[in-house]
């Protein structure tokens, strides 16, 4: 046998019984875990850092533009940033898990850490029922819109939401996505309760 060959499939097994025993499955990916049953519970969350913490809820992630963010540490405090675009605005787009959806889901609160870094204003948007708001109901705006100071403190703002439908309908998929006008802007955490 040619050398050049032999080596070839050596290294070849090698790799192949290397993915074997680290549990990995095709083309060196991780065999996908069974997503968890979130119908019976009564609140989903999502903690924001480097590596964000998901507890059936998720960040949909945009490298820029429109829902880009970075990672950054406020105070200690582990959160995603922000990147305002033009007239510094920008989103934060967020999917909560398909089997907290099944359940009872048309009114809920969506709760939210923020950092208040500088004067501006913060909206929640979401996928509702009503086919005349904007995107046909895929950006409805909850009535309330919390005010930026730039105290410098971290609070919790409740958006109280109903009539929703969280059909995924926003960009990436998103079910409810956080408007922000202000020339910084941070989230550590972010939960959904059924009301």
């Amino acid at each position: 046998m040619n050398p050049a060959l032999r080596s070839l499939l050596l290294s070849t097994t090698c790799l192949l019984l290397l993915a074997g025993s680290a549990g990995l499955s095709g083309c060196g990916k991780k065999a996908p875990a069974k997503p968890v049953d979130y119908s019976k519970s009564n609140e989903v969350s999502l903690a924001l850092g480097k590596v964000n913490r998901e507890y059936g809820l998720r960040q949909v992630k945009f490298e820029k533009g429109d829902g880009a963010t970075i990672p950054a540490t406020i105070e200690g405090s582990s959160c995603q940033a922000g990147i305002p675009g033009a007239w510094k605005e920008g989103y934060i787009y967020f999917a909560i898990a398909p089997s907290f959806k099944a359940s009872h889901c048309r009114e809920v609160k969506v709760s939210v850490n923020y950092f208040d870094a500088a004067p501006g204003f913060f909206e929640l948007q979401f996928d509702g029922s009503d086919r005349a708001a904007p995107g046909e109901g895929a950006y409805t705006r909850c009535p309330k819109k919390v005010t930026l100071n730039g105290a410098r403190s971290w609070e919790t703002a409740g958006f109280q939401l109903t009539d929703t439908c969280f059909e995924n309908s926003q960009n990436g998929n998103a079910d409810f996505r956080l408007h922000f006008q202000a020339s910084e802007f941070y989230v550590s955490w972010v939960a959904v309760s059924r009301e």
